[in-house]
């Protein structure tokens, strides 16, 4: 693969991610955000480098830089259920619970048939519901 070629950058991109998550290393995340900046820029159209993206911001409880990707993908592919459980887990980071929530519903509109799917995540949003009624 040529270093003008998004999946190469997007690959390089996970690698550092996962790197900079295991070791706490500031500098393999910023090489991380580089190379994906650098995948979205040859490719704007895959959902998932801006997934892998807003996961790396999570995992640096950058919450807000994380939504702001989460959202993008899911504009690129709003029938993918990970990307929406992805920014649920995002939400309840944040503390923001109705937004969780409204995720979490979502997930189960994509995937109605999945038991073990709808039983886990209406056990979710039942924990949120205390936060909820504040």
């Amino acid at each position: 693969m040529q270093n003008s070629n998004a999946e190469y950058h997007s690959k390089l991109a996970r690698s550092y991610s996962r790197l900079a998550y295991i070791h706490k290393d500031k500098t393999l995340f910023e090489k991380a955000v580089h190379h994906f900046t650098v995948s979205i820029a040859l490719n704007s159209q895959d959902a998932f480098t801006y997934s892998h993206l807003g996961e790396a911001y999570k995992r640096n409880k950058m919450y807000e830089e994380a939504v702001l990707e989460l959202k993008k993908a899911i504009a690129l592919d709003p029938d993918n259920a990970f990307f929406h459980l992805r920014l649920a887990s995002i939400y309840r980071k944040k503390g923001a619970s109705k937004e969780a929530k409204k995720e979490y519903e979502r997930v189960l509109e994509i995937l109605p048939h999945n038991k073990e799917t709808k039983e886990t995540i209406t056990e979710l949003i039942d924990t949120l519901n205390p936060a909820l009624k504040k």
